[in-house]
């Protein structure tokens, strides 16, 4: 029989220790002007930090007595787990914690087990709690940057745990949006009316923020149901003695600790959606009182200049007007008829997005920025344009 000296065992009471960053994606500049396409690098190698969001560690352990890992991480609506919550299932397997204002987060003391990571925005308390910033991060706005699936399997091919969180070097994004939640919010959103623009567009305005806060409850709760949204990282498998990054043994001391860092969170600005309405003259007719038919022209001709607008893709703000001016004769031109003829055209010249017609996302493009063979170029559609003329002008469809 073995014998075990009491003297020679220590208790270790250093507690274990998740901590990791937010931070948003600096878009790729080269990649929206030469294609369209709004995207980061997936890094956080220029780091803007993030403090409006919630970070959740959910022991998986737990959950599955209720709900199965596969359907809860891939299918599970935010708000079937809220509800679950509020039922007090989860209160004994989830852990929540605020994002400081350095975009950094921690969790502290928790016990061996299988375990995720929740990055939750576009909460009701959080919408209203930096004023000071031009940026709000919510789900309508925002998404997680670019992500790749094959670098954060839980489980290696052989079947054997895969701790992807090992690797804390490269800083890379490690938690990608429920696409369940998103298609919601794609759909709840498509039909842009101006009730639902003026919900969604309070960024414009800083003083919006406290108009919602404070006037109008409605409007803010209708804020957080048309743009809460939640980020899951894969399984961490949070074993016993997995992650000992430094031990230190001395005579009269031993130092473990059990630390892992950099599981990381980054946002980035989704596909700016845009359409632009381009009014032209097509024709100008200008007939005397007497009938007489002074000018019918699509162009410039003889007493009359016609000079095109210019336009420059993008870059609205910096159009030139363009101008028609006739010569007439003050006796042929009193009581005489303008009639002027307008081609109005829309055009779709938003950023490239991609996604079905159901309103679900493309999700290769959503993670990595390359289309999947069967999606489809998502465009925008106007259902009716309002246009005005002066008041000594009379319309007609004709």
């Amino acid at each position: 029989m073995m014998q075990i000296n009491h003297q020679d065992l220590k208790v270790l009471r250093v507690p274990r220790e998740l901590r990791g960053n937010v931070w948003e994606d600096k878009v790729l500049k080269d990649k929206l002007e030469e294609e369209n396409i709004r995207q980061g690098n997936g890094i956080n190698d220029d780091y803007q930090p993030i403090g409006d969001l919630r970070v959740q560690l959910i022991d998986m352990d737990r959950i599955e007595q209720i709900t199965p890992y596969s359907n809860f991480n891939t299918v599970t609506d935010i708000y079937t787990m809220e509800e679950n919550m509020r039922n007090g299932h989860f209160e004994k397997a989830t852990t929540l914690t605020n994002v400081n204002n350095d975009g950094e987060y921690e969790f502290i003391g928790y016990i061996p087990g299988n375990y995720l990571v929740r990055f939750i925005y576009g909460e009701r308390e959080l919408l209203t709690t930096n004023k000071n910033s031009e940026k709000v991060y919510e789900g309508q706005d925002y998404k997680s940057t670019l992500y790749y699936e094959e670098n954060h399997q839980s489980i290696n091919p052989d079947g054997s745990p895969n701790y992807w969180y090992k690797d804390t070097e490269s800083r890379a994004n490690d938690a990608q949006d429920n696409l369940i939640r998103r298609q919601k919010i794609n759909l709840e959103n498509q039909d842009m009316k101006f009730h639902v623009a003026d919900v969604l567009n309070y960024y414009e305005n800083k003083d919006v923020l406290n108009y919602y806060e404070n006037k109008n409850e409605n409007y803010l709760k209708e804020l957080e149901d048309r743009s809460k949204l939640f980020a899951d990282t894969e399984k961490l498998i949070l074993e016993v003695e997995y992650t000992q990054r430094d031990s230190k043994y001395t005579s009269d001391k031993e130092n473990i600790t059990y630390e892992v860092e950099n599981v990381e969170f980054g946002l980035v600005e989704r596909p700016r959606q845009e359409l632009t309405i381009v009014k032209d003259i097509a024709n100008i007719r200008i007939i005397a009182n007497t009938g007489q038919t002074i000018f019918d022209t699509e162009q410039a001709t003889n007493n009359l200049a016609w000079i095109k607008p210019v336009r420059r893709p993008y870059e609205f703000r910096d159009d030139r007007i363009g101008m028609i001016q006739a010569t007439v004769d003050e006796n042929l031109m009193h009581g005489a008829t303008v009639k002027i003829l307008y081609n109005i055209k829309i055009e779709n010249t938003g950023e490239k997005d991609y996604g079905y017609e159901d309103g679900s996302v493309d999700k290769a493009f959503y993670n990595t920025a390359q289309p999947s063979p069967s999606a489809q170029l998502i465009t925008t559609k106007a259902e009716y344009i309002l246009d005005y003329v002066e008041n000594n002008l009379k319309f007609s469809n004709d």
